[in-house]
Order: C-alpha cells, then sequence, then structure tokens
C-alpha cells in the first residue's frame, strides 16, 4: 500500500469513528434514557467544563465506544441485554489501531474498573447504581477485593478513573444540549497525529476493523460493514464498469465473453480487466485488500488474482448474487465476493470467503436480503477478483 502522511491517516481513522457513532450511536444505552452518542457527548462536555486535558476529554468520549463497535458489528448485546461484553477492552484495542495515545487507551480500557472500586470503598455506592449497571457488574469482574483496591490507589490516573465514572453516572440527561460530536474531531485529529509522528508505516488500513467484526465474521462466517466505499467510490465503480463494457476486444489483454443465444449480441463478462484500469486496481488493491487481511490476517499480496467482470443480463448467474435485483457489483477476492446495491437510499459490498463466508460492506441503511454464495461446487478453488454489473 502507499505511504500515507501522518495528517491523512487521522482524517481518515477520525471519520472512521464518527460514521461509527452516527450509525450505532443513536441506540438506546444499556436501558437508560439516551442514546450512546448523547451519554457520550454528555461525558465529554463535563470532563471539558471541569478543565481536564484533551486526553482525558477524549477518553471521556470514547469511554463507551466498545458498545458502539459491538452493535456495528451485528453481534447481539451481552450481559443479559446491557451491551457489548468486555466493551472496555473491545474499545481500547479499537482506539489504539486507529492511533489514540496510550493515555486515551488506557482511559477507556480502564473506565470500568472505578465502579468496581467505589462499590468496595464505599458500600452503600453499590445500591445507588441503576438496575443495569448492577448487572454489567457481574460480567465486569464484581466488587473489587481489598488486594486489587490497594493496587488501583496506585495507579496514577486513579483519581481521573473515578472522575470519569462520576460523568458516567451524570451522563444520562434526555434532552441536554451540549456540543456535538464534529466539536471532537480536531481534537480528535490532533492526538492521532501527535501519537503517529512519522511513524505511519502500521497504520496503512484504509478501513480498521474492530476485533467485534474480526469475531463475528469467525463465528458466524458472515459480516456486515457499512460505509466502507465512500459515495465518490461508488459512483466510480458504475462509471468504471461501463467504461470496461465498451472496451474494443484486444488480444493478449482482456478477454470478452458473450451471452450464448442473445440477440442482439449481449456481453456478459470480461476477464482481465485490471491490468488495464488504474482505478479498479487500485480500489481492489487498496482498500479492499486491506478489510480482507485483516479478516483472514494475511498479508494482502496473498489473496490478489485472477480478475473478472460479469455483466447482469438475465444469464445463468455467475454467482447466486448474481440475481439479486439490487446488486450492482460483485468484487470477488480468493472466493471473495462484493457486492454494491443499485438504490440510490444505501449500497453494499457483499464479500464471501470459501464456502458458506459472506462479508458485506454496506453503504447505507437500505439493504435487500442477504444470500450466501455456494462455493462448493466448484471444480477447483478460484482466485479472482470480480465485478458484477447491472
Amino acid at each position: 500500500m502507499s505511504k500515507t502522511s501522518s495528517e491523512s491517516i487521522a482524517a481518515r481513522n477520525a471519520l472512521r469513528l464518527v460514521d461509527a457513532f452516527h450509525q450505532c450511536g443513536t441506540a438506546d444505552y444499556i436501558g437508560e434514557p439516551v442514546s450512546i452518542i448523547e451519554h457520550s457527548l454528555q461525558a465529554a462536555n463535563q470532563a471539558a467544563t471541569a478543565g481536564f486535558d484533551t486526553e482525558t476529554v477524549l477518553g471521556a468520549l470514547l469511554h463507551d465506544v466498545g458498545h458502539v463497535l459491538g452493535l456495528e458489528s451485528g453481534t447481539e448485546p451481552g450481559m443479559e441485554g446491557c451491551g457489548t461484553m468486555d466493551h472496555e477492552g473491545v474499545g481500547a484495542a479499537f482506539v489504539e489501531k486507529l492511533g489514540f495515545s496510550s493515555k486515551v487507551v488506557t482511559l477507556v480500557k480502564k473506565h470500568v474498573s472505578a465502579k468496581r472500586y467505589l462499590c468496595y470503598k464505599y458500600p452503600d455506592y453499590y445500591d445507588k447504581l441503576t438496575e443495569a449497571s448492577k448487572t454489567t457488574l457481574r460480567y465486569q469482574g464484581g466488587v473489587m477485593d481489598s488486594i486489587e483496591a490497594q493496587a488501583y490507589e496506585q495507579d496514577p490516573l486513579c483519581y481521573t478513573y473515578i472522575k470519569m465514572r462520576e460523568w458516567d453516572e451524570k451522563a444520562k440527561i434526555p434532552g441536554l444540549e451540549v456540543p456535538g460530536l464534529e466539536t471532537y474531531i480536531p481534537l480528535v485529529e490532533a492526538n492521532i497525529r501527535a501519537t503517529l509522528g512519522t511513524s505511519v508505516d502500521n497504520m496503512q488500513h484504509e478501513y480498521w476493523l474492530s476485533s467485534e467484526q474480526v469475531n463475528f465474521f469467525s463465528d458466524r462466517h458472515t459480516l456486515h460493514i457499512r460505509n466502507a466505499l465512500r459515495e465518490s467510490e461508488i459512483a466510480s465503480l458504475s462509471k468504471w464498469a461501463e467504461a470496461i463494457r465498451a472496451w474494443p476486444s484486444a488480444e493478449g489483454a482482456h478477454s470478452q465473453h458473450w451471452c450464448i443465444d442473445s440477440q442482439p449480441k449481449v456481453i456478459a463478462h470480461v476477464e482481465n480487466f485490471l491490468q488495464g484500469h488504474t482505478g479498479m486496481a487500485e480500489l481492489c488493491a487498496g482498500k479492499v485488500a486491506s478489510i480482507i487481511e485483516q479478516l483472514l490476517d494475511r498479508p494482502a499480496d496473498l489473496i490478489l488474482g485472477k480478475d473478472r467482470l460479469q455483466f447482469k443480463n438475465g444469464t445463468a448467474p455467475y454467482f447466486p448474487e448474481c440475481t439479486d435485483a439490487h446488486a450492482v457489483a460483485i468484487i470477488a477476492i480468493d472466493d471473495i465476493e462484493m457486492c454494491v446495491p443499485s438504490n440510490v437510499g444505501g449500497s453494499s459490498v457483499k464479500v464471501a470467503l470459501d464456502p458458506g463466508h459472506v462479508l458485506v460492506v454496506r453503504h447505507g441503511e437500505s439493504f435487500p436480503a442477504i444470500v450466501s454464495a455456494d462455493c462448493s461446487q466448484r471444480s477447483e478453488r478460484q482466485c479472482a477478483i470480480l465485478l458484477l454489473y447491472k
């Protein structure tokens, strides 16, 4: 992948967070009278109003991002319906991937411990917890014992954890007007830039997956990802496919195949088109391969191979997804299909890894029924990038 500046990486990763909050942050906050994003913004505003440093403000903003990531992945809420299991660990691992400073990561990771500590230090504190908070406490290690509490009190950030817990408890006021998420984007970008410095070699994924997404895919062999492709990329796919459809025959380069018994003559698919189309090649070798690389946990150069552009003409489909009326494009990489629906209200990309494995990269909310490709009847394992266009 090409070198990228810390400025562009910070902007991209900030957008990744904003998208996640906008997509899933509007969900109820584990039975409380506010949404997750309202809760997060109220907590961050308290930290800022109290005069705490930027890292603490960001820690307060992102303390429950693990719950957002759980919802984003499609995982059913755990802890008896009260949220993502180990949301503090999930969130901390994700913000660390995005390049946040160690203090922000630590505040996200350890904010839950304050509740456990306060229940030990002040026995009547437990009685003041909401029912949802009492439920989650059972899954978060319960009340600290004396040894844990003594060690906790020696942590240099102990006071900050307790303040975060205070803000957490108070950030549940319906309708409270506080600064919006856009207020914190410059702070997010600045923190990531400062942490990355000039060391950006390990930050080249264009779209970072959370551990919840990777685990969901591993367990269910299916995953939905929203907004991995931008509107401009989706529009480009359609333009590029039309351009390739119109390519003249060229011996030794791409090869064209036509529908049998079709009058007038209709093109069925084009193979080996990537070598002649820079835009398609860059998208597949960049963002698409990056997502798949994270799922497979192996280098992208082991994934990319033969490419094929399949057009929908009412003929027998190359993949079952070809029958989807909303499908515009499928990109297949090493038995991986991706499909982008044509409806204006929403777009998606679907990917299948091996028989029964399906990844869906979603853009927008509207999405047709999922149809899993059956690769089991293929005579040999295929390694291809395939684009289906209607």
